[in-house]
């Protein structure tokens, strides 16, 4: 309890990697039958520091994670936090666009409540954070080729596969195959979930 009140002072702050360390030390600290409340109150404060850092497709994810656990407990809510969540997850749904940020939603709704917190003490979550988000950097560790992971970008900034086609100059046929290959790679069976990937591993573009 005590680590998340020092998550909202550290989140207010804007001091997001020790935010997120302690939010983290919070969940590990948890009985797991019986501090709930606590795990969902730091998802979602994980959350909001994944939205703050860019990370929308994550943040999306976390904050759906969260959501079963409260509902769950119908707990009262701080109504301040409660807004500040609210402002976070708005700006995730407006930065990923609807289809991204739904997609993103359906993977932390299925989520049970230990493969949650797997999800966000994972690596990507606490050991790839801030510091490579504000280089930009973009994780090596994917199957995409350079060309795919270009054409994910395009197909988060909602291009259809002929225009992704004139953008890159290929044909029609070409740019369905990177598509596919996409598909294939990542085991996704939808154009939403490369979205909300793309957006996830730093791939967005902002439209011209």
């Amino acid at each position: 309890m005590a680590l998340r009140n020092i998550g909202i002072t550290l989140l207010r702050s804007r001091d997001y990697d020790n935010a997120a360390t302690v939010y983290a030390e919070g969940i590990r600290l948890r009985a797991p039958a019986q501090n709930r409340w606590v795990v969902f109150q730091c998802l979602e404060g994980l959350a909001c520091i994944a939205c703050a850092q860019g990370r929308y497709g994550r943040a999306a994810t976390l904050f759906s994670a969260a959501m079963p656990i409260q509902e769950s407990l119908r707990s009262r809510r701080d109504a301040d936090f409660l807004a500040q969540v609210k402002h976070y997850m708005d700006r995730a749904r407006t930065s990923l666009g609807e289809q991204a940020f739904e997609a993103a939603q359906n993977e932390g709704r299925a989520m049970a409540l230990e493969q949650a917190v797997e999800y966000a003490l994972g690596p990507a979550g606490l050991e790839n954070t801030f510091n490579q988000q504000r280089r930009g950097d973009i994780p090596t560790a994917t199957p995409l080729t350079v060309r795919e992971r270009e054409v994910a970008r395009l197909v988060a900034r909602g291009l259809t596969n002929r225009e992704i086609a004139a953008t890159l100059v290929v044909s029609a046929r070409t740019a369905e195959g990177h598509v596919q290959s996409i598909l294939n790679k990542l085991n996704f069976d939808t154009r939403a979930r490369i979205a909300a990937w793309a957006v996830e591993h730093g791939l967005e573009v902002p439209s011209a």
